[in-house]
């Protein structure tokens, strides 16, 4: 009887970690474009936070000044790139909707959940992985995560990662098979944006760099 019951305990196991990688490549084979933009984006932002602070004298930089900066930089340029499809919940998260699917933007530990003073929000994004998004008929929630590493100053990993109970359900490494901006993102930290050729962004340019 107990070999049968761990027998079938194995079995219910392995099903489980099958169905999921099922699932993650699924998501994966769906939204890869889209991901490859979110990752450029997180990398470019990480730049620009870096040679904004270039050369400040230490005394003028908080412990807050670059995580600020990054985030920043990482809502300006969503919002810029897919306006018909950045929300704003919980008053200062951002997310990505489209779909059924809401993408929320944070940093991660090192262990891939998020990060963050362990407050009564948090705790919920922990306990259940969700957020509310009143209005927004959401099926899925999905973190678009970085790790940063050497105090702001690397980008390690980039996940899109599900939580349940507390634990991650399924975490995908988004470097693995990076392979560049779909074309949908404009370089919006440039004092000339080369925009895409398509009708899914429109940015109108104010006081464009004259050539010297």
């Amino acid at each position: 009887m107990a070999a049968n019951i761990l027998r079938d305990q194995e079995f219910s196991n392995e099903h489980r970690i099958n169905l999921r990688a099922i699932e993650e490549g699924q998501f994966e084979n769906e939204h890869r474009p889209l991901l490859d933009d979110f990752v450029s984006i997180i990398d470019d932002s990480k730049q620009i936070m870096l040679d904004d602070l270039k050369g400040r004298h230490p005394s003028s930089i908080t412990h807050l000044s670059k995580p600020i900066r990054v985030n920043e930089n990482v809502r300006g340029a969503l919002f810029l790139t897919f306006p018909n499809h950045m929300h704003v919940v919980n008053t200062n998260t951002f997310a990505y909707i489209n779909d059924g699917y809401a993408f929320v933007f944070k940093k991660l530990t090192k262990k891939g959940k998020p990060s963050g003073i362990l407050t009564s929000t948090l705790k919920k994004q922990l306990a259940q992985g969700v957020f509310d998004f009143p209005g927004f008929k959401v099926k899925k929630k999905v973190y678009i995560g970085y790790v940063v590493q050497n105090s702001w100053e690397e980008v390690s990993d980039i996940y899109a990662v599900t939580i349940e109970d507390f634990a991650i359900d399924w975490k995908i490494d988004l470097r693995i098979n990076y392979k560049g901006g779909a074309g949908r993102v404009a370089d919006l930290f440039s004092p000339d944006p080369i925009l895409p050729d398509n009708d899914e962004l429109v940015v109108k340019i104010k006081n464009p760099k004259k050539p010297a």
